[in-house]
């Protein structure tokens, strides 16, 4: 079976500043690092003071992605809320089925 050749040129990274972003951005730093290419960060919250893009975070990462030519997207999940929330939280989730490019999502450690 040949595969597709995946170029990866760039890297978005979206944030909450969660203890568990920390653990997505080790890996998109690990994924930058191994190819010699930068990282775009992108933090959205619902109302901003002015420092930080604001919008709902789902469409604001969204639009990054699409604005950027990211190749992948690397973000985190909290997995606030029921149990069907508890594998990943819902801001993950919805980007997962919104993004066109491929998106790593790193869950919280020992789930």
């Amino acid at each position: 079976m040949i595969l597709p050749k995946i170029e990866i040129k760039k890297i978005l990274f979206a944030t909450d500043l969660s203890e568990n972003a920390r653990l997505a951005l080790a890996y998109a730093v690990s994924m930058a690092n191994l190819r010699g290419i930068g990282i775009t960060i992108v933090h959205a919250l619902e109302e901003s003071p002015g420092l930080v893009k604001s919008g709902n975070p789902v469409d604001v990462i969204i639009e990054a992605a699409e604005k950027t030519g990211c190749d992948i997207l690397v973000m985190g999940t909290q997995g606030h809320g029921g149990l069907a929330q508890m594998m990943m939280g819902s801001t993950a989730r919805k980007v997962l089925r919104q993004s066109r490019i491929p998106v790593l999502v790193v869950p919280l450690p020992g789930r």
